[in-house]
């Protein structure tokens, strides 16, 4: 099992360079789609395979955290999100309001565009959740994505799924990568959480680069 905690995962807005684009993306045009970066080679394996994407919650004594969740098989990436982040929560009205959503995810070398449909999503129970951290310090989100950092839950949560069915797959065989999605919030929030609780860490972000 390989596992990767990294910012590989950001909100764009889909506009075609050349003015054009394939005609199946035409209507997400101006509209936010979610950008994923994997980092294992193995995920080159599915270039061209369907996927499966859900929306979790996950509960931590700062309050919920929303993870977005792909899956090729035995390769999973798990995206932790603020519920209360205003781009994250334009993605989930532009996914609700257009019935579908973008995703660009590279996978080895390939870029890989797909549009998941808005069916089945418990959007009533997304928004009970944006309602109840609305007004929650932006540090929560931060110490949330640390206690299920260090707890490993996404982690232990797709070890559980890939135990479960007939294709049961060993964890040694897993590929489990866990990212956050990078947005304005979430800097500038981490950068307050460290300036109060862990000063030492940006002193030495700020330390000059010298030569040998």
């Amino acid at each position: 099992m390989k596992d990767q905690s990294v910012l590989s995962a950001k909100i764009g807005i889909y506009q075609p360079q050349d003015g054009s684009g394939p005609a199946r993306l035409e209507p997400f045009i101006g509209e936010p789609f979610l950008f994923v970066k994997t980092r294992s080679p193995r995920w080159a394996r599915y270039v061209g395979k369907d996927h499966q994407l859900s929306l979790l919650s996950f509960r931590t004594p700062d309050g919920p955290v929303l993870v977005f969740r792909l899956r090729h098989h035995d390769c999973f990436y798990l995206v932790a999100c603020d519920f209360g982040d205003p781009e994250v929560c334009r993605l989930l009205d532009s996914w609700r309001e257009s019935g579908g959503l973008q995703i660009q995810m590279v996978m080895g070398k390939k870029l890989v565009r797909a549009i998941e449909p808005a069916r089945n999503l418990a959007f009533d129970e997304f928004d009970r959740l944006r309602d109840e951290v609305k007004h929650h310090d932006p540090l929560n989100f931060v110490r949330s994505s640390i206690f299920l950092r260090e707890a490993g839950l996404l982690e232990q949560y797709a070890m559980h799924e890939a135990n479960e069915g007939p294709l049961r797959i060993e964890k040694q065989h897993l590929t489990i990568e866990v990212g956050m999605l990078s947005t304005e919030k979430l800097t500038d929030a981490t950068i307050e959480y460290f300036a109060q609780f862990r000063p030492d860490v940006l002193d030495a972000a700020r330390q000059p680069m010298t030569r040998s």
